[in-house]
């Protein structure tokens, strides 16, 4: 009797062992069909790389990976990597990626490996879970699963699941944005994959998830600097009124994406504070006129560039000319040097004239010209004369001198008018050569701006000063200079002192960007959109008129500027000059014995 019970418990023993073994299989078919069906529809129409991590090596596992090997297509480009940490650790994108799992608490152990490796965090996430037993706190260990990804980031994740009711495989997927909520794991069944394929063949398996944010709130940290953004307006409640060409951007994004600005001010002018808020997460964009540095690129992300500006060198504003050197400045040396020679070799001549004899002198000069020499000097200054020499070739000559005078004096006149007008100046540095060699400090207002000097880095060194945003640009002194965009520098020039023109050194074009945490779930969907709006003109209309061109534009050149009394202080300098001169020589000839 007893042994007869024995069979019988070992028989049911053995169709009960039976029967599970056969379940699992039908299962592992399952699962291995609907994971074949994505790599072949998704992943390889991306990649050719497939990421394969499991949590543990079994039975299971290694049941499924070898009925996707034998049944994908094998005329298919790809390449398998799994449990090879040259590989995980490497410089390859993830993009395509299955991860098998018999739980979510063995989902701790790969995780770290998956994401800390990725170099395309936005790849494609399918989750498998192998544990084909009902779970009765199914939810819980979705939502648990789900947070680790959004954690990170990593919004396009999908979870397989085994359901007993209909002998199918769930695929769950969340969504953080939705009407019903905003910033929460509220997992859905997407789709069901039965009988070979996936039901709802309609939609993406994969759905986009941040092209509608359903207007939650994303907290953005706003450094107010004109004419990027800036606050017009503090109101009693702590709230702003913000405006500028970047305030116009968020606004375009918030629009599109469908998003709320939640804007926080932050006042001290300091890069690094502000850089910790966003690589800690406490806020999802930076705002405030932006370039992208190597320094920032280490621990942040950001957007495509929506605008590009020139990091300038403001240098020393040059000295104007004196009003003394304003006489001289529409000649070059040259030309003085061949006017003064001209009347020197005039005046040798009528020397050399009277010295060989009277007759010959009478007759290049004339007879009844007591002051030849003063004769040839009115010429020059007035372009005429009362007394004309006797003989034909002499009057010829006069008459060429009158000419070549009459030219000269036209000439003068129109250049130094223009010269008067325009203000001009001694020429200052042009280069950062010039800058270099006459030791001239360069003052960084910001302690970002050192990146843009690595090229030469050693000969820089020393003249590189941190200033902290303190410096305006019109207080430039003769031995120092300071780091600034153009398009804040052009805003200050336009607001501030508009007939002034700062002197420059461009150094390099950097992008403007807002800047993001690292692997940023609405990078894409930004980037998309501020291509479409620098392809359409926007953005470049924005900042059209923060340019030195726009500034020298708007200067109306149709009337000339009205001299007044120092921009012709040296012809009274001359005329007193003159003046004090005679008065002496009068002294001295009353003085003088007779």
């Amino acid at each position: 009797m007893n042994g007869l019970m024995v069979t019988i418990l070992s028989a049911i023993t053995c169709v009960s062992t039976t029967c599970k073994l056969q379940a699992n299989t039908e299962q592992e078919d399952l699962m291995a069909e609907a994971l074949t069906s994505i790599i072949e529809t998704i992943y390889l129409q991306r990649s050719t790389n497939v990421f394969v991590t499991s949590s543990k090596t079994d039975a299971t596992h290694n049941a499924i990976l070898r009925k996707i090997f034998g049944t994908i297509d094998k005329n298919a480009s790809s390449t398998w990597i799994l449990h090879d940490n040259e590989y995980l650790n490497g410089n390859m994108e993830r993009f395509s990626n299955i991860i098998l799992i018999d739980s979510h608490d063995s989902l701790g152990s790969i995780f770290d490996i998956v994401t800390n490796t990725s170099l395309q965090h936005f790849g494609f996430y399918t989750v498998a879970i192998t544990n084909f037993h009902e779970d009765s706190d199914l939810d819980r260990s979705l939502i648990n699963t789900f947070s680790v990804f959004w954690s990170h980031m990593i919004l396009d994740v999908n979870i397989l699941t085994y359901c007993h009711e209909n002998e199918s495989l769930l695929v769950h997927t969340y969504f953080p944005f939705a009407p019903t909520h905003c910033n929460q794991i509220v997992p859905v069944i997407w789709n069901v994959f039965k009988n070979g394929h996936f039901v709802e063949t309609h939609q993406q398996l994969f759905p986009l998830k941040t092209g509608n944010l359903f207007q939650c709130p994303i907290p953005i940290l706003v450094a107010p600097i004109r004419p990027y953004i800036y606050v017009t307006r503090n109101h009693s409640d702590g709230s702003h009124d913000f405006d500028g060409f970047e305030y116009n951007l968020l606004c375009e994004l918030a629009t599109k994406l469908n998003f709320q600005l939640n804007m926080s001010v932050f006042w001290v002018e300091d890069t690094t504070d502000v850089w910790d808020m966003i690589v800690a997460r406490d806020y999802d964009m930076l705002v405030g006129g932006f370039v992208f540095t190597p320094t920032e690129e280490e621990i942040m992300s950001s957007t495509k560039s929506y605008s590009y500006d020139n990091i300038l060198v403001v240098v020393p504003h040059p000295r104007p000319y004196s009003s003394f050197e304003t006489l001289f400045f529409p000649f070059t040396l040259t030309m003085w040097i061949f006017l003064l020679g001209t009347l020197a070799v005039a005046v040798i001549a009528m020397k050399v004239l009277r010295c060989y004899g009277k007759e010959y002198y009478e007759f290049v000069v004339g007879t009844r010209n007591p002051t030849p020499y003063f004769s040839l000097l009115r010429v020059l200054l007035t372009g005429e004369t009362f007394y004309t020499p006797n003989g034909s070739i002499a009057r010829f000559i006069l008459m060429v001198w009158l000419l070549t005078c009459l030219v000269l004096q036209t000439v003068y006149k129109g250049q130094l008018f223009n010269f008067m007008r325009t203000n001009a100046t001694v020429a200052s540095v042009k280069t950062m050569d010039e800058l270099i060699d006459k030791r001239i400090s360069i003052k960084l207002l910001y302690d970002a701006y050192i990146d843009f000097f690595k090229y030469d880095y050693d000969r820089l060194e020393k003249l590189l000063i941190s200033e902290n945003g303190t410096t305006a640009w019109e207080f430039v002194t003769e031995t120092e200079a300071y780091v600034s965009m153009e398009i804040h520098l052009i805003d200050a020039v336009r607001r501030e002192k508009p007939e002034t023109r700062p002197k420059t050194i461009k150094i390099v074009l950097a992008p403007h960007v807002i800047d993001l945490p690292k692997r940023f779930y609405l990078k894409d969907a930004m980037d998309d959109l501020i291509s479409y709006m620098n392809e359409n003109g926007m953005t470049s209309k924005w900042t059209a008129p923060y340019t030195e061109s726009a500034i020298r534009d708007n200067v109306d050149k149709r009337f000339p500027r009205k001299l007044n009394i120092l921009q012709i202080l040296g012809v009274v300098e001359v005329c007193l000059g003159a003046l004090i001169l005679s008065t002496l020589v009068f002294v001295f000839e009353v003085l003088s014995p007779r």
